[in-house]
């Protein structure tokens, strides 16, 4: 009995139940935290409730919001999740988490395909600590259920011609999940997919790898699944969907012409290199490094790891390019690069002793030296200066909420600095015990540890600092409080400020407005702007207002309520 259980925990069976249980307690911690402050989880929560209210499966129902931004099938995964687990924050977020939980474990298949046993299971992990992976994968997320899907469908297309450039049956199942991928966020994972099949062309020199692919039998698959909603909105709406959808939202959004989205200012064609950096933490650190290691062996690499790099480069190169620049937007090209990072690890990373063990401590002394720079640009709030620029779209390096983190991350750190001072020592030591790791040549134990540490500091974050971090930013308990005043059959305005958490959990009909004098305003009793927005009325204004109701002092999101004194708003 012993020798059967010690040979289980031996087998890859276990292997794989390790990492999906590693991956459910990445993804579900912090799961049912209250609150859903961040615009696009606002925009789901909307949408999907009022699929289920409606019982209308086929339109897209967001009064106030752009209607035609992105195809429904998203929408639909967050209102059949929520007709299960309820109209709650766990519902709306379970296809994000699930989506995560199948990265990983879909990337450690791939990998294990490519590469072996060692570097695919070690791939899984790797993107399952990618800090912006995993953050995108605990709220509603459209591109972390995009990435889901696009690396279904990268796999069919791999195991279906380029692992042995043989046609199979599996390529209809790429052309089946491209479709999908096509229903959730538009025809942008079709132009990725194409690029790096014609990348790999052009390496291969070989025109014919087109026929082989079944372009016209695969197509008509793809069409056959992502048309019919398409042309169903054509005929509900109008021409004026196509033109808003695929004009607007799509190829003005890349080359920024006749752009009015962010006032038409275009994204710096370096906000990925950043992004990437951070994105891809803790493992950044291993990119320049392999990327070197590729760039000499470039003429000699196999065809799969071509596969696997030019499946980055098309994710990569083509956002570069775009007008339009947000972070999530480049999450499809997650599970290649942790599969390359893997396998630079496998090859070459834990085959070599730190050899330059003076260097590693000078590291550690300049990672001080950082540490303490860090500690005096937040404690003196300039770290929060510049999350507010970013937060107002004045910053075109830094996302509005990478922003909004900016400012959490510092408002935490001034709460709790001598903690902080102290993890930094702690982090410095241990960055000087792995360089003593690292020189006799036990990299794996390094790897080993950091995977640990890092999925502790995960589920600390989610579990504790992310309910912290809501108590400032959701409006969670002010809409509460506003539903004991509003009656039910109010209709409320959303002046001036647009919050879709509020809208959400208000749940009261609304109307949104930027104009205050416009006709439906006046019918209003009660309505919801920010401090500023109260503030910039004319005096003769808000003598016929009363706040009732207000968010806390500091809030990051601050909304108040207003009522009018008198029945209604009149000129």
């Amino acid at each position: 009995m012993t020798t059967n259980v010690s040979y289980f925990f031996q087998t890859k069976y276990f292997r794989w139940l390790f990492l999906a249980i590693f991956a459910a307690v990445i993804f579900f911690s912090g799961s049912t935290n209250e609150g859903i402050p961040k615009d696009q989880e606002g925009r789901a929560a909307i949408i999907a409730k009022n699929i289920l209210i409606t019982g209308d499966w086929l339109n897209i129902n967001a009064p106030g919001e752009i209607e035609s931004e992105k195809p429904i099938m998203s929408y639909w995964l967050c209102a059949a999740s929520c007709w299960i687990f309820g109209i709650n924050e766990f519902g709306l977020r379970i296809p994000t988490i699930l989506a995560g939980v199948f990265t990983v474990l879909m990337t450690c298949y791939l990998g294990n395909r490519i590469y072996g046993t060692k570097t695919g299971f070690l791939s899984g992990y790797l993107i399952g600590t990618m800090i912006f992976f995993v953050f995108s994968c605990h709220i509603v997320f459209i591109d972390a259920v995009l990435c889901a899907f696009y690396l279904a469908s990268m796999i069919f297309l791999y195991k279906g011609y380029f692992e042995h450039y043989k046609a199979t049956r599996y390529l209809y199942l790429f052309y089946i999940m491209l479709g999908f991928t096509v229903m959730l966020k538009g025809p942008v994972s079709v132009l990725l997919a194409g690029l790096t099949i014609l990348f790999l062309v052009i390496k291969k020199r070989n025109l014919r790898i087109l026929w082989d692919l079944k372009p016209i039998s695969g197509l008509m698959i793809l069409l056959l699944i992502a048309v019919p909603w398409y042309v169903h909105q054509f005929m509900h709406k109008g021409s004026g969907f196509a033109w808003d959808f695929f004009v607007n939202q799509n190829v003005s959004r890349f080359t920024g012409l006749n752009m009015t989205y962010k006032e038409g200012k275009r994204g710096s064609y370096f906000f990925y290199f950043v992004n990437l950096l951070y994105g891809a933490l803790p493992w950044t650190i291993l990119i320049p490094f392999a990327l070197i290691t590729f760039w000499k062996k470039l003429l000699t690499l196999s065809d799969k790891t071509y596969f696997l790099i030019f499946w980055i480069a098309s994710v990569f190169i083509f956002f570069s390019l775009a007008a339009i620049k947000r972070g999530d937007y480049i999450l499809p090209l997650y599970p290649a690069l942790a599969i390359l990072i893997a396998h630079y690890m496998q090859t070459t990373f834990f085959a070599q002793k730190l050899k330059y063990a003076k260097l590693w401590n000078m590291g550690c002394i300049v990672l001080l030296i950082t540490g303490l720079i860090a500690g005096i640009f937040i404690k003196t709030g300039l770290l929060k200066h510049i999350g507010e620029l970013a937060k107002q779209d004045k910053l075109s390096f830094i996302s509005k909420w990478d922003g909004v983190n900016m400012i959490a991350v510092s408002d935490w750190i001034n709460s709790y600095f001598l903690l902080t001072v102290i993890c930094l020592f702690a982090i410095i030591a241990l960055a000087y015990y792995f360089g003593k790791l690292l020189c006799l040549g036990k990299s794996v134990r390094v790897v080993t540890i950091s995977i640990a540490l890092i999925s502790i500091f995960l589920l600390f974050y989610y579990v504790y600092l992310v309910p912290f971090m809501y108590q400032n930013e959701s409006v969670k308990d002010f809409c509460r409080q506003s539903r004991m005043i509003i009656p039910q059959d109010a209709i409320v305005c959303y002046y001036s400020d647009w919050n879709t958490e509020a809208v959400f959990f208000n749940d009261r009909k609304y109307e949104r407005t930027g104009e205050f004098y416009d006709k439906k305003t006046e019918e209003f009793k009660f309505i919801f702007t920010s401090p500023d927005g109260y503030e910039g009325l004319p005096e003769k204004i808000k003598k016929k207002l009363s706040i009732v109701l207000e968010t806390a002092k500091g809030h990051r999101n601050p909304l108040v309520l207003l009522e009018a004194k008198f029945g209604r708003i009149e000129k």
